[in-house]
């Protein structure tokens, strides 16, 4: 039975299989962009200076969690009532991709301007993050929850470690 008292149906494996396809996709932003290429080129080439460079990345991470604190438990309530959570995973993923995408124009010294599009791109990533994960009570059972769940995060891994080799 769910929270709302009505029998859970068997679940779907496309559904299954689509949650943890979600992640496979999505682990390239944070594999790429927040730890290991664009951090490092940010830091060294928009900046200038690998310390000094660091030191502004970090907070604009910092920035975009506190953001991300403030905004999705209003959010969250919004598409539990609403029951669009469909429509607010898939606005995050936009604005992931859309402020991700802005981020090729970024030149040398546009500091300012990197940060600020990746606060808006991280903020929309954990925000779909929030999303996503509100999914899983849905497609799973008591039971076999952890075990979807881990389906998702080991697909995640490989589809961010397989965006790694391909942008190396």
């Amino acid at each position: 039975m769910s929270e709302r008292g009505e029998v859970r149906t068997a679940v779907r494996r496309r559904e299954v299989f689509s949650w943890c396809m979600y992640d496979f996709a999505n682990s390239a932003f944070t594999t790429l962009i927040v730890t290991f290429i664009f951090s490092a080129y940010f830091a060294q080439v928009i900046v200038g200076d690998e310390v000094r460079g660091t030191v502004i990345w970090t907070r604009a991470v910092n920035i975009s969690a506190v953001a991300v604190a403030l905004t999705m438990p209003v959010l969250g309530a919004i598409a539990d009532f609403s029951r669009r959570k469909k429509r607010f995973l898939l606005l995050a993923t936009l604005q992931t991709l859309l402020f991700t995408t802005l981020l090729f124009f970024v030149q040398p010294g546009m500091v300012l301007l990197g940060a600020v599009l990746f606060i808006f791109a991280n903020v929309a990533y954990e925000g779909g993050q929030a999303f996503y994960n509100a999914f899983l009570p849905e497609i799973s059972t008591s039971t076999n929850m952890g075990r979807i769940s881990g389906y998702g995060w080991a697909l995640g891994y490989v589809g961010g470690l397989l965006a790694l080799v391909i942008a190396l």
